[in-house]
């Protein structure tokens, strides 16, 4: 009985970030075989800003509801209302400096505010269903708000011949219906902490920050880090080259972005409600797992993707293959550090995930600099892709030693 309880309690969850990866890698299909080589860059470029963007409209707020599994309307309000004005100002400093890029339209700067307030917006109603376990939930609201980005991407750019900024209208099309599903699904249960204590706004603030200050400076290093390479790049070969480089990349990161999340945000949960004593003798089966599903789902992009990459753009270079290799080792890595890192927030020790993120940057801007400056390797990108490996590997070994050394107190 234990066993079909699992399963039913887990089994669209288990599937959902497979049909989220096909849909991502299918999107990356319709953009890549569709878009010019400048407006290829573009979306490539925009793909990277909305990945920061989601970064900032959490800004690890939805880990923090997690850690309170309930708390007060005021407070989440307050709270949701500190990470939309962020996001905001965040987008208006983008578009102020660099108001040549997107010629300035008012649409596309209307679409990142709509977008920045529907991912802020349900951040609490999306942890309160995981405090909840209602993990199946969860997965289909994921998987239908993914179709509505594919099928608002198809009909964005073969309908309406709208090109790079297309992925743009298309995600926020997504993030809105997600929005508007998880608010709908959240009335079946109570949300909110119901006291008669009343907390000050500042003391609200203060509490909010204590969790997650180490969270946001982590983070931002972590995506700075990521997203360096992308402008890098651009600067050095141009949006032609940013384009075919930022498709092997987005694969990757797509494919982790849907999986890592679940699985972390899976775990968080079960930390949160679980002594760190059964985190402890379950670590070893958990990285385990991690690492099958991982090694299988990028050894597979690994011979699919030269084959889908040739079929997108006949008239590539085959050297580009070697960016869907490197990206997948990458990928593997990354999903190997997450759960390391999610323990930690779980258990309330951001400053341990601040570390690993600093170890990262601090990696790479020490490999970088020496390859670059000895000159051993030729051309920027292979540069950026070996620098990239082993920033992941040196935060892989530091993230197991910090966890390692955390087991040793129990």
């Amino acid at each position: 009985m234990k066993y079909l309880h699992i399963i039913k309690k887990y089994s669209f969850f288990s599937i959902a970030p497979l049909i989220t990866a096909l849909i991502q890698l299918f999107s990356v299909f319709i953009i890549g075989h569709t878009l010019s080589g400048p407006e290829l860059g573009l979306a490539g470029i925009f793909n990277t800003l909305i990945f920061i963007l989601v970064f900032i409209s959490d800004g690890g707020s939805s880990n923090y509801f997690i850690y309170r599994k309930i708390v007060s309307f005021p407070e989440v309000r307050i709270i949701t209302v500190l990470n939309v004005s962020v996001s905001f100002l965040s987008i208006l400093l983008y578009f102020v400096l660099s108001p040549n890029f997107i010629e300035s339209s008012i649409v596309t700067l209307i679409s990142f505010f709509v977008m920045a307030l529907s991912i802020s917006f349900p951040l609490y109603h999306y942890s309160r269903l995981l405090v909840e376990k209602k993990f199946n939930t969860i997965a289909m609201v994921e998987v239908f708000s993914k179709f509505v980005f594919i099928a608002s991407l198809s009909a964005l750019i073969y309908r309406f011949q709208i090109q790079g900024v297309a992925v743009v209208y298309a995600w926020t099309a997504s993030y809105v219906i997600r929005c508007l599903i998880f608010i709908v699904v959240c009335r079946g249960f109570s949300l909110y902490q119901e006291n008669s204590i009343k907390y000050g706004i500042k003391n609200i603030i203060r509490r909010w920050w204590a969790y997650i200050h180490n969270q946001i400076f982590s983070q931002f290093l972590n995506y700075i880090t990521l997203t360096a390479d992308i402008f890098i790049v651009s600067h050095f070969g141009g949006l032609e080259r940013v384009g075919v480089y930022s498709l092997c990349k987005d694969a990757t990161l797509k494919i982790s972005a849907v999986i890592s999340p679940v699985i972390g945000k899976l775990l968080i949960s079960h930390v949160v409600t679980s002594d760190i004593k059964v985190i402890h003798l379950n670590a070893k089966r958990i990285f385990l797992s991690i690492l099958f599903v991982a090694m299988t789902i990028f050894l597979a992009w690994s011979v699919v993707g030269p084959y889908l990459l040739q079929e997108l753009r006949p008239d590539i270079h085959s050297d580009f293959e070697i960016f869907i290799y490197a990206w997948a080792i990458c990928g593997v890595l990354r999903m190997l550090i997450n759960p390391v890192a999610t323990i930690f927030q779980g258990l309330g020790e951001t400053r341990k995930e601040l570390y690993i993120n600093l170890v990262s940057s601090l990696s790479f801007i020490m490999i970088f600099s020496l390859l670059y400056v000895s000159g051993v390797i030729t051309g920027v990108i292979n540069i950026i892709l070996i620098t990239l490996i082993g920033m992941y590997v040196i935060s892989l070994i530091y993230s197991g030693w910090l966890l390692q050394k955390r087991f040793q107190k129990i």
